[in-house]
């Protein structure tokens, strides 16, 4: 964590929580996955760390469609996900080509707008979802 965190068991969880998933989680993701380490871990002791990593720089904001603000590493940055309609996960995509062909556009863009950044998500059903979303449509036929 930050230099300026004092270290305490409830943020060692959390930090642990990131240092084992590959993809942005939101604060309930962490919560469920710090509470291996401290039981006792409460969901207003996650959101009160997770904004102090923000300001801190440890870790960055995600927000994608579904409105739930995820975070993820700052070194770990990424601006293109995968969502699961379903479980509403989000899975980062390593999509440098896809970055590469919206840059092109980026003249495109109306006079005076100033472009900073380009986000794209792709929305589907992760693997985990496609057997139960499958079972329902079966189901409701």
């Amino acid at each position: 964590m930050g230099n300026h965190f004092r270290k305490t068991r409830q943020r060692e969880a959390i930090s642990h929580a990131f240092e084992t998933t590959l993809r942005p989680l939101h604060a309930d993701e962490v919560l469920r996955q710090a509470q291996a380490d401290v039981p006792e871990l409460g969901l207003a002791t996650v959101y009160r760390t997770l904004k102090l990593m923000v300001s801190e720089g440890v870790l960055a904001e995600v927000k994608l469609r579904s409105g739930a603000t995820r975070y993820e590493p700052t070194h770990r940055r990424h601006t293109t996900f995968l969502y699961c309609d379903s479980c509403n996960k989000a899975f980062p995509l390593e999509a440098s080509s896809i970055h590469e062909s919206v840059a092109k556009h980026a003249a495109d863009v109306p006079p005076g707008f100033q472009f900073s950044h380009c986000e794209v998500t792709f929305v589907g059903t992760c693997a985990e979802c496609v057997p139960t979303v499958s079972e329902k449509r079966i189901s409701t036929h």
